[in-house]
């Protein structure tokens, strides 16, 4: 991109950059914006979140012809990866019950579109050890916002089966 003439606006505690011509380059804290002149930049879009998972939610699996309800707990957090490409980042909390001592797990995972992945690590060693491994869920948003999809474990449980989360999700920000 050229040298372009910047302008700067307050905005309620933040500085807008702005490529003149009026398109909107950055929203950034007003003591970032303003620390030094800026010469040259590139276009920082704003990020648009398609669909959030955030607050509580449960997980409702099926295995060996049984449901299984998990309480989650979801984060989602935005970034801006390399060139541009939009990283929703899916972090947060399961607990299982069914173990002999109730586990709470972190989760982490990511939504992309319309598609959400997310995984847990139960304890491989030690008394809350278990043959679980690492419990991935692979799931798709509908246009309501119902997920679901398949799980499936790495431990020598090798449990497999359908998957859906109780409350839907969420429309984002660009929704």
């Amino acid at each position: 991109m050229n040298t372009k003439h910047l302008v700067r606006a307050g905005v309620v505690g933040f500085s807008a950059l702005a490529v003149a011509g009026g398109a909107a380059a950055a929203v950034l804290p007003a003591t970032a914006a303003s620390a030094a002149p800026v010469t040259t930049m590139s276009v920082i879009r704003p990020i648009h979140q398609q669909w959030q998972l955030n607050g509580p939610n449960k997980v409702v699996l099926t295995y060996a012809g049984s449901q299984y309800t998990y309480k989650v707990q979801f984060r989602t957090l935005l970034f801006r990866g390399p060139h541009g490409i939009k990283v929703e980042l899916l972090t947060g909390k399961l607990r299982d019950t069914y173990e002999p001592k109730a586990l709470t797990m972190r989760l982490s995972g990511s939504i992309s579109g319309n598609k959400v992945v997310f995984s847990v690590s139960y304890p491989s060693k030690g008394p809350d050890a278990g043959n679980q491994g690492v419990r991935t869920f692979k799931g798709t948003i509908d246009k309501h916002g119902k997920v679901t999809g398949t799980w499936s474990e790495t431990g020598s449980e090798a449990g497999s089966g359908p998957f859906h989360l109780v409350f839907p999700a969420k429309p984002g920000l660009g929704h």
